[in-house]
């Protein structure tokens, strides 16, 4: 994969579930609250 040649780098995948992330498709305070919520959930 070629996110192995930097392994500074943390990625990860939501699911709906998760909530909306967007912060020009809904609510700026929801969204950045969405993203908190998933960052905590994946440690």
């Amino acid at each position: 994969m070629i996110l192995e040649k930097y392994p500074g780098i943390l990625y990860a995948v939501s699911q709906a579930s998760d909530g909306n992330m967007s912060l020009v498709r809904c609510d700026p305070d929801e969204a950045l609250h969405n993203r908190e919520k998933f960052i905590s959930k994946i440690g």
